[in-house]
């Protein structure tokens, strides 16, 4: 059975790509982003009037401007269940990637749902997010994954991660 993996960080330091580069390594783990998962249950049914989206990709692309709501809006479709999102996206997936609220994590970790935690970090390039859209620190992961030099280095490191957790 393979791990169940989290990819965490702020927004735009690079989770999808540490996602993508750990499915290059297991090709046979499957991930979809957290924010596409929830967007047709919890986000794209309040967010689409408000904003006049014509599409559910055109939400998606914009929810870099938005991230305070879309913690609101994730945040209340997991309650009360803190865990609710998580489990319904590793039904399908071994990889979530994005989760931001700590008291969720905490949830899925008391839940076991995680086998590795992993924060990626890319600091030098991208400032952190407030705790209005991520309450989740790099203390609260297994390993902190450097994302602010080359992919091959990147890839490195995620190797290093995979000799210790196999």
């Amino acid at each position: 059975m393979e791990k169940k993996w989290a990819v965490l960080g702020f927004a735009r330091h690079g989770k999808d790509t540490v996602a993508s580069l750990l499915q290059e390594l297991l090709p046979t783990l499957r991930f979809c982003s957290s924010s596409e998962f929830v967007m047709e249950k919890a986000v794209w049914p309040i967010l689409q009037p408000k904003y006049g989206y014509e599409t559910k990709q055109q939400c998606f692309e914009d929810r870099i401007n938005h991230r305070a709501e879309w913690y609101q809006l994730i945040t209340g479709y997991n309650s009360p269940d803190k865990s609710k999102l998580a489990s319904e996206l590793l039904e399908e997936n071994d990889i979530y990637v994005g989760l931001r609220s700590r008291e969720e994590l905490l949830a899925c970790k008391e839940k076991n749902l995680f086998d590795v935690i992993l924060w990626v970090d890319r600091s030098k390039h991208v400032a952190p997010e407030t705790e209005a859209s991520c309450t989740i620190r790099p203390t609260d992961c297994d390993y902190i994954i450097d994302n602010n030099d080359s992919l091959e280095e990147t890839m490195k490191q995620l190797k290093l991660v995979l000799r210790v957790v196999e």
